[in-house]
């Protein structure tokens, strides 16, 4: 045997059964290697290691250990260390501490015993040799590079109720070593699982063996299913981290978690799957972000599979036991990707997440066909205006491989129908790209899903359901005029459009173009006919659209005429458009815009009401026309602080509002509107400055009107920053000389006659200031 080369941290005291007592329950001290690897000298009692052990560059193997509960505390194996503690009892418990094995080194626990081990803060960073472990709780902290053997077939047969961390790994390997086939993962599968599974690295987790994980937490890098069965029965969380699987993988997600939604992704260069088997609640749903092809059968036993990108499955793999409460839920990425063998008759369980409506195909040739389902029915098959009058409120998306004709038969929950929906009259329609076009119908079906079935289907694309008969739609001719060199925008009330049914207005198709001029969406509003924005004969213009001004035409520069020209149109009504078309004509005339620019204006703060503050010069080079100025009111309206005449003039309304510390400025739209056919405007901005007023009064305490050119007035000066009243009192309150607008002519009077010497008391008022004192009138 090699030279075991022990450091205690302590001495270590051996004390042999044979010679001492044999109920030891603690050992503390020395004893030589050949004793310590001898296990049949343990007590078989609880045998304690309570010391620091470290296994440096040693091979150990601790044999026939007859306990049936061990204490092994501070335990470290280093230095491509190999320690083996094997049981001879019929069942045993290890309690690890403070365990420690580093990279190259090997922890094994083995015999025929039941092994059972409890840990508390153990690291692995080589191999931990499982052997045949039954039972399995407490915590490691899996570190980079490090392995887990078992030698049990059938997993372990009780419960790993502990937590498995993978703080810093790039790899961790599960590696099986036993005789028999090995069916049901680490554990036994009535029994719990694994606690968590943490990844929290840019790496990968290998797994080697089938395996079962109560919680799993991914991070980041990726966990390789390598071929093997994953099952994941709790609370699952992938952030950045995604799952790998090839053909021989397969992912079981059962029990119920603690939410309502869970999402995985694949690396898309592994994203293939065996078998996936779903079996939650009926009100969780389990997301795939990412492709993911299934080769076997995809099973969905509870809940429900959210799709958000192409879920591809062979001819061969079933859909099994999907209901209408446990289906896939697809939508605008979502597409359920399935191959169907000639004269197989499949239906998939795909809906969106407010209904379950499966697509029922029986081919007459082996195709591929990808499906999915969206909520609502829309004017132009993917977007314009809902349709909701007649029809079941859903749309199928089926495109085939090879467009081979097929059986169809599309169903769906009654609660996707609006409210004048009639199944007994009612028919399976096609999206062409125009208009929905009715397929017609075999047979229908009434129950807990209604159903319309329709052979030999060879249309494909976007599908719809409707009742009763569809009255086309109406127009009339119409007359727009617009400006030389203006642009005319379009709203709905010019195409005059009718509809018996009640109908939305949906859309127009252009019939002809005009002859001079463009008619053009304007995508990016400058009003200007752009690369791509000019209107071809056939192109079709969403209600949308119109309703937001982007459908426009442009005349030739500086050409006008009555009429112009003429393009002509068809109306839709969502599901069809008229059969007649009709005619715009289109008048320009030689009116232009009037000439005006942005003006500024100044006003003392507080200028009294009805104070004119100026007016807006503008001009128009076509004869007699009137020019009107109309506010676009923003920030303090006109109507609270300023009024705007209809020749542009500008007065003060409320002088309360022209305080210079609060508003400075103020600053107005205004539209410059000539009378011309059709009116044309020209927005300018009109900026009103307030000047502040210094509103300290300087006024004389006395007056001496003797005639000597000196105080013969009472005298105050600034004045001339706002008005003021002006009130003098005697002592008694009686009031002899009162002006409205004080500009220094009191010359100590009341009446026409001199008021005699004495002291007199002064009121100055202006809209937002008073100051008051006393006069010495000296004779």
């Amino acid at each position: 045997m090699k030279t075991l080369k022990l450091t205690f941290l302590l001495v270590f005291l051996f004390v042999s059964f044979s010679g001492f007592a044999q109920n030891l329950n603690h050992w503390i001290g020395s004893g030589d290697g050949t004793s310590f690897n001898d296990g049949s000298n343990w007590s078989a009692d609880v045998p304690s290691i309570t010391d620091t052990i470290i296994f440096d560059n040693v091979s150990v193997t601790i044999t026939n250990i007859p306990a049936t509960s061990v204490n092994l505390y501070g335990i470290k194996i280093i230095n491509n260390s190999n320690v083996t503690f094997e049981s001879a009892s019929s069942s045993i418990l290890f309690n690890f501490q403070n365990m420690i094995t580093d990279a190259g080194s090997t922890f094994a626990l083995s015999g025929n015993a039941a092994i059972t081990v409890n840990s508390s803060d153990a690291s692995v960073e080589g191999t931990l040799d499982a052997g045949d472990i039954h039972n399995f709780s407490g915590f490691i902290d899996f570190e980079d590079n490090s392995v887990v053997k078992t030698a049990n077939s059938g997993g372990f047969e009780s419960s790993i109720t502990g937590s498995i961390s993978f703080a810093d790994l790039s790899t961790f390997t599960i590696d099986y070593y036993g005789s028999s086939v090995q069916s049901t993962g680490l554990l036994n599968v009535a029994i719990d699982t694994i606690g968590t599974v943490i990844t929290d690295n840019p790496h990968t987790v290998n797994l080697n063996r089938n395996i079962k994980i109560k919680n799993l937490v991914l991070n980041d890098g990726i966990f390789n299913l390598n071929g093997y069965t994953l099952t994941l029965n709790g609370n699952y969380s992938f952030t950045s981290g995604v799952l790998a699987g090839n053909s021989s993988s397969s992912l079981n997600i059962i029990g119920a978690g603690s939410g309502d939604e869970m999402n995985i992704e694949f690396d898309p260069t592994y994203a293939d799957l065996r078998h996936l088997t779903i079996d939650r609640a009926n009100d969780e749903i389990i997301t795939v972000n990412s492709v993911l092809t299934i080769s076997n059968g995809l099973t969905i036993n509870g809940g429900k599979l959210r799709i958000t990108d192409m879920l591809t499955m062979p001819a061969t793999a079933a859909i099994t036991t999907a209901t209408s409460i446990n289906y896939i839920i697809t939508g605008d990425n979502g597409v359920l990707n399935k191959s169907i063998a000639t004269g197989n008759n499949v239906t998939l369980p795909v809906g969106t997440e407010n209904f379950y409506a499966p697509v029922t195909i029986n081919t007459s040739a082996a195709d591929n066909y990808q499906v999915s389902v969206h909520d609502s029915i829309y004017s132009n098959g993917n977007f314009g205006i809902p349709l909701t009058k007649r029809n079941v409120n859903l749309r199928w998306k089926i495109i085939s491989t090879s467009a081979s004709q097929f059986d169809l038969t599309l169903a769906w929950n009654p609660a996707a129908q609006n409210g004048a929906f009639d199944l007994a009259n009612s028919y399976i329609s096609n999206y062409n790209g125009t208009e929905w076009t009715n397929l017609g119908v075999t047979n229908s079906n009434a129950g807990s899903l209604n159903s319309l079935s329709l052979n030999s289907v060879s249309s494909e694309g976007l599908f719809g359901v409707f009742s009763g008969t569809n009255n086309l739609p109406a127009a009339s001719d119409n007359e727009i005029t617009t400006a030389m060199n203006t642009a005319y925008i379009f709203n709905p009330e010019d195409f005059n459009y009718s509809d018996i049914d009640g109908d939305e207005f949906a859309k127009i198709m252009i019939n002809d173009i005009p002859s001079s001029g463009v008619l053009f969406l304007d995508s990016n509003e400058n009003f200007t006919v752009d690369n791509g924005e000019e209107i071809q004969a056939g192109d079709q213009i969403n209600i949308h659209q119109i309703s937001n001004k982007l459908l426009k035409f442009a005349p030739i520069t500086d050409d006008f005429g009555s009429p112009y020209t003429t393009f002509t149109f068809f109306v839709s009504d969502g599901l069809n458009y008229s059969t007649n078309f009709y005619t715009m004509t289109v008048n320009v005339t030689d009116n232009v815009a009037p000439v005006a620019q942005d003006q500024t204006f100044t006003i003392p703060e507080h200028s009294p009401n009805g104070t004119v503050v100026g007016k807006i010069k503008a001009s128009d080079s076509n004869a007699d026309q009137t020019l009107s100025f109309y506010p676009l009111e923003n920030g303090v309206s006109y109507s609270d602080a300023f009024s705007l005449a209809l020749d542009g003039t500008i007065t003060v309304r409320n002088s309360d509002l022209l305080e210079y510390s609060i508003h400075p400025e103020f600053n107005y739209l205004v539209d410059v509107c000539d009378a011309g056919t059709p009116t044309l405007c020209t927005p300018i901005t009109i900026t009103i400055k307030l000047s502040e007023v210094i509103r300290n009064l300087v006024a004389a305490n006395f007056i001496s009107p003797n005639g000597d050119g000196h105080n013969d007035r009472w005298l105050v000066k600034g004045l001339e920053n706002d008005i003021y009243e002006a009130f003098i009192f005697n002592s008694s309150g009686k009031l002899l000389f009162h002006s409205a607008d004080y500009k220094n002519g009191w010359d100590g009077t009341s009446r026409g006659r001199e008021l005699p010497p004495g002291v007199y008391y002064y009121l100055l008022k202006s809209p937002t200031a008073e100051f008051k004192g006393t006069i010495t009138l000296v004779r």
